[in-house]
C-alpha cells in the first residue's frame, strides 16, 4: 500500500513546491484577465469542482443566430476562489485529498486525460499561476486514485493488523499462564526437596 501511495507522493510534493512559489500578484493577475484561453478556463473549471463552486448559466451564440446555455465556471471562480488570493493559495495547500470521492475522480477524468489543453505546460503559456493550479488538480487526481486502489489493501492491512494484535495479547495471556505454573511448579519442587532433605 505504501510503495502504491509513494507514486503519489512526488506528483503530491511538486504541486506544493509550485504553490509555495505563487504570490498573491500571480492569483490577482489571473482574477483580472478579460478574456482568458482555454487553458485557464477549463483550469479554474476543476478548481471549482473539487472546491464546490457552482457554475453561472450564461448564455452563449452558437454562431448560427441561435444561443445556448452554457456553464461559465470562470467568474464564479474569479468571485469565489480568486477574490481571497492567499486563502486560495492556503486552501489548495489544506485540500482534504483524502476526502476526495469517486464522483470527484469521475469528474476529474475528462480534465486530466484533455492533455492537449490541461497539462501543466500547455495552461502556463496562458497564465503562470493557473499553470500551478492545473498542476495542483493533476496532483489531487493522482492521489485520489491511487489512494481509491490502495484502499482496499490499507483494510486488509488494518484487519491483519488486528489480527495480529489479537494473537500477541492471546500469547501474552498464555506466557503469563505458563509463568505463574512454572512459579507455582518452581515452589512445590522446592517444597518437595525440602520435604525429601528433612
Amino acid at each position: 500500500a505504501q510503495a502504491d501511495l509513494d507514486k503519489a507522493l512526488p506528483a503530491l510534493d511538486d504541486a506544493v513546491r509550485v504553490l509555495s512559489k505563487l504570490k498573491k500578484a500571480d492569483i490577482d493577475e489571473l482574477k483580472s484577465i478579460r478574456t482568458p484561453g482555454r487553458g485557464v478556463v477549463i483550469t479554474m473549471q476543476a478548481a471549482c469542482l473539487l472546491f464546490g463552486v457552482p457554475p453561472k448559466l450564461v448564455k452563449e451564440d452558437t454562431g448560427t443566430g441561435a444561443r445556448k446555455t452554457v456553464k461559465d465556471y470562470f467568474e464564479p471562480a474569479k468571485l469565489q476562489l480568486l477574490s481571497k488570493a492567499n486563502g486560495f493559495i492556503e486552501d489548495m495547500r489544506n485540500y482534504d485529498k483524502d476526502g476526495i470521492g469517486d464522483d470527484m475522480i469521475k469528474q476529474l477524468e475528462p480534465f486530466v486525460n484533455d492533455t492537449e489543453n490541461f497539462s501543466p505546460e500547455a495552461v502556463e503559456r496562458s497564465n503562470k499561476a493557473a499553470s500551478g493550479v492545473c498542476k495542483w488538480v493533476h496532483a489531487m487526481y493522482l492521489y485520489a486514485t491511487i489512494a481509491k486502489e490502495v484502499e482496499p489493501k490499507r483494510q486488509k492491512l488494518a484487519a491483519a493488523q488486528r489480527d495480529y494484535d489479537g494473537a500477541q495479547e492471546r500469547l501474552k495471556s498464555a506466557l503469563d499462564r505458563l509463568h505463574a505454573v512454572e512459579a507455582k511448579l518452581a515452589d512445590l519442587t522446592a517444597q518437595f526437596d525440602a520435604a525429601e532433605a528433612k
